[in-house]
């Protein structure tokens, strides 16, 4: 199989699901910006699932190889690293920002059957950092799941929606490290003591 056409691919793909979502992105779309027919794509994934499970994969294995989740535990500020890890990955990869919202949005209905779940590492790690600061004494009492919940989604809200926030709040933030700086302080102020 030609790895370099495979590379190709996945690109568009992330492009494509990216911007539409797994379930609006049709197999002919995805073939058409690959340069591909049908029957070109379905040489290199056998289904547009197939093909979206390798783009999760790569996002996943690029978040990990990118932030080494298990690094954070030997940090003395494990959950602001996190946090700072995270805001600056989904800043740097924006079409991972879209995909990752896309299925947390869309994924409620494929998640029971799913033999695939490319973020539980990272579910995992925040909740067992989470964990760790509360022992410490760091973080607030209450349900480490639902948490991460509101971790994660202060983080994906506030990176996407960086500019929206500012034109409709009508304040001008004067760099993006700023934006980035205060969004680390107020998604840390929802777990901190």
């Amino acid at each position: 199989m030609n790895k370099s056409k495979k590379a190709d691919i996945l690109v568009v793909a992330r492009r494509l699901f990216a911007s539409q979502g797994f379930a609006a992105t049709s197999l002919s779309s995805l073939a058409a910006a690959a340069g591909l027919g049908n029957a070109g794509l379905l040489h290199h994934f056998p289904s547009k699932a197939a093909l979206y499970k390798a783009v999760l994969q790569d996002i996943a294995n690029d978040l990990y190889e990118s932030y080494q989740l298990g690094s954070v535990e030997h940090t003395e500020q494990p959950i602001a690293e996190l946090v700072e890890n995270l805001i600056a990955f989904y800043r740097q990869r924006p079409y991972a920002l879209a995909i990752v919202v896309h299925e947390f949005m869309d994924c409620s209905t494929r998640l029971d059957k799913a033999e695939f779940l490319p973020f539980a590492g990272l579910v995992q790690q925040t909740v067992a950092v989470l964990q760790r600061g509360q022992k410490q004494g760091i973080i607030r009492t209450g349900e480490p799941l639902a948490m991460t919940a509101a971790l994660h989604g202060a983080i994906l809200i506030g990176v996407l929606g960086q500019r929206v926030y500012q034109h409709t709040g009508g304040i001008a933030i004067s760099s993006d490290a700023d934006w980035q700086a205060e969004l680390v302080k107020s998604a840390l102020a929802g777990v901190l003591v």
